[in-house]
Formats: C-alpha cells, sequence, structure tokens
C-alpha cells in the first residue's frame, strides 16, 4: 500500500519528533502520515496503543479493522489502492 516500515532508517528516512514511536509512514500527497505508538503517560490515559497522525491531527486506534478504515477514509495509501477503494465502494 505504499507505507514503509520507520525502524529499518534508509539514507533518506524522514525524522519526527518521538522518532522511536513511529512505527510506520507514507507520504500520498504532500504530508506525512504515521503510525505512532502511544506514549507511556498516553498509555494509561487511553484504552488505545496506536495514533493514526495526519499533520497535526491524530486518531487513536486498537485494531487492525480500525486502521484500514482510516486508510480507506483518509486515502493513505497509493494511487493505484485509492483507484481500488473507490471502484470497490461504488461496487457496494
Amino acid at each position: 500500500m505504499g507505507w514503509t516500515d520507520h525502524s529499518s532508517f534508509t539514507f533518506n528516512s524522514p525524522k519526527f519528533g518521538d522518532n522511536e514511536l513511529v512505527k510506520f509512514y507514507i507520504r500520498p500527497k504532500t504530508i506525512y502520515i504515521l503510525i505512532k505508538e502511544l506514549t507511556e503517560k498516553e498509555k494509561l490515559i487511553s484504552k488505545n496503543l496506536y495514533k493514526f497522525v495526519i499533520g497535526k491531527k491524530s486518531i487513536e486506534f486498537n485494531s487492525n479493522i480500525e486502521l484500514i478504515k482510516l486508510i480507506i477514509e483518509h486515502g493513505a495509501c497509493k494511487e493505484e489502492y485509492q483507484r481500488h477503494f473507490k471502484i470497490n465502494k461504488l461496487l457496494k
């Protein structure tokens, strides 16, 4: 889908605040979209384990189903997958 594992740094890997908490990232248009693990302090408050971060907006989630819904809703994948999701939605 175009997501990159952030733990396997390459020469041109982007740097983010709380770099060790970033698990995956993608840049479908002009903004990075991240999947981050919650900090220990955030875990005390929330029942979720991860955040889906788009710019300054973040949405907490806990399951793969929620993640897939977020990816589809925000078009957080390569264009070929976005096209697939749009066609699939029309066929339903």
